[in-house]
């Protein structure tokens, strides 16, 4: 009798524990549906510090790395990404970033250079970012890292899950819904004095929306209900253990 009752209970304890994982994506125009318009991408330069880039290339691409100058070389990407329609539960336990690149830049080094994703600490609108705004605003933390060649740059590129990339997704879904991020090279990088330069899809993108910023989770919702059935169980068991112990 009391090893049935062990087997059922660690049985629906075990259902009561497993939540169902859901996978849902954020890209202009196609998830999590065609409705969706929660992207934004843009750049800014250290060498422009008060121009505005969203409208470079017809809005079609934007830029992430270092133009090689003696000075204020760094050149950085902002991405945000609405997640307000996630459940307010949401329990996320990965994360990715997929970005295509937007041709090669044959002056760069012939070599491949990380990429850093990092978490912003402010909020940003791309029609007005700038160097000045918002060129410095982000965490230490690198969140994920992604190493491409510039010269020879193509198709898409992925910025892997990671515990920190997860953290700060959770962050911005129990926070303010917003999800702001930026591309940057490494600092020593960035000031090494070499041209290392990459083009990216932007969110304006029209002409093939699959090739903009895409974000992809998978997340879990808590079963409070099915919880309580569990914890009812694991209670039950203990005392009838405790009544067989007295005998």
């Amino acid at each position: 009798m009391t090893r049935t009752l062990l087997a059922s209970t660690a049985l629906m304890l075990g259902l009561a524990t497993a939540a169902q994982a859901v996978d849902i994506s954020f890209q202009n125009g196609i998830y999590p549906d065609v409705s969706y318009a929660g992207v934004q991408s843009t750049f800014v330069r250290a060498d422009n510090a008060n121009s505005n880039y969203n409208n470079y290339d017809s809005g079609n691409r934007f830029i992430t790395g270092t133009t090689g100058n003696a000075t204020n070389p760094q050149i950085r990407s902002l991405l945000s990404f609405d997640l307000s329609t996630l459940p307010d539960a949401a329990v996320i336990e990965s994360v990715t970033l997929t970005l295509r690149s937007y041709g090669a830049d044959g002056t760069s080094q012939n070599q491949s250079i990380q990429i850093d994703l990092m978490a912003m600490t402010e909020s940003f609108d791309q029609t007005t970012a700038t160097w000045n705004t918002s060129g410095t605003d982000y965490a230490s933390t690198v969140l994920s890292s992604h190493s491409i060649n510039p010269t020879i740059a193509s198709g898409f590129q992925t910025w892997g899950s990671t515990t920190d990339f997860v953290a700060a997704v959770q962050s911005a879904v129990d926070g303010s819904g917003i999800l702001n991020l930026m591309l940057k090279l490494p600092d020593g990088v960035e000031t090494a004095g070499n041209r290392d330069i990459f083009f990216f899809y932007s969110d304006s993108y029209s002409t093939n929306q699959s090739y903009t910023p895409e974000l992809s989770i998978t997340y879990t919702i808590p079963e409070p209900a099915t919880l309580s059935l569990g914890f009812g169980l694991g209670v039950g068991l203990l005392i009838l253990l405790r009544r067989r112990a007295r005998r």
